[in-house]
């Protein structure tokens, strides 16, 4: 099955979850992350997810990006119904329609930032020489043309997210999902990820969700989204 693009001009949110819960089971024991949660987020939307420690935040950005399937509930991206997907769909339409920036960046140590970059074009239908170009283009708009032939280990900590950053770009996807950009970069540094994940919403027109604790990333966002005890409490 050859999923079709998903379009930026489909009518109605973007983001549609109705009553997912996750529940998770040890043993005997049931213990539910997601309670009942009921959230729409617009294309072009900047959200921050924020909430404590277990929460349910991070759980729910991975149902979010299709790594996780609610136990209970519905999850519509772009008007398609995702519980109707079989695995391997989900995996197309999470490589077509979303890019992912972890706090922990995830790089290929022996990889350049060029190919870092590049990997998930890899499983697109993009032609080599496109795919190459595009790379270089986003490479150069994160500032770090000089950097594609050094490996992880040669960049700093920005450097290295700014690498995510320009890969979760690289197959032009609708949907930014980051889980704790800021978190293992200084206070500089941070300020400079956040703007690059603004240009790239305000620029470019993607909807951005970043999951975050503090106060000062989630200032960038234009919406804010708290999660407590696995529902969520206000917008």
């Amino acid at each position: 099955m050859t999923l079709p693009r998903q379009s930026r001009s489909a009518d109605g949110p973007l983001i549609e979850l109705a009553d997912v819960t996750r529940t998770y089971v040890m043993g005997e024991a049931r213990h539910t992350v997601l309670d009942g949660v009921s959230l729409a987020i617009g294309a072009g939307e900047f959200v921050a997810v924020m909430g404590p420690s277990g929460s349910g935040k991070s759980t729910l950005l991975h149902i979010l990006g299709l790594l996780d399937r609610p136990s209970a509930g519905s999850y519509r991206l772009g008007g398609r119904d995702t519980g109707a997907l079989s695995d391997d769909d989900l995996s197309r339409l999470r490589n077509q329609a979303i890019g992912f920036v972890f706090q922990s960046f995830y790089l290929i140590p022996y990889a350049t930032a060029l190919d870092n970059v590049l990997l998930p074009g890899l499983y697109s239908d993009t032609p080599g020489g496109r795919l190459r170009r595009r790379g270089e283009e986003l490479l150069a708009k994160v500032g770090l043309t000089p950097q594609a032939g050094h490996k992880p280990s040669q960049l700093s900590g920005g450097q290295q997210q700014r690498v995510a950053v320009a890969r979760a770009l690289i197959n032009d996807p609708d949907l930014i999902l980051a889980d704790e950009p800021t978190g293992q970069l200084d206070s500089a540094t941070s300020a400079e990820i956040m703007e690059l994940l603004a240009s790239v919403n305000r620029e470019a027109g993607k909807t951005v969700i970043v999951v975050t604790h503090d106060t000062a990333t989630a200032a960038y966002a234009r919406r804010q989204i708290h999660v407590h005890d696995g529902r969520v409490d206000n917008e």
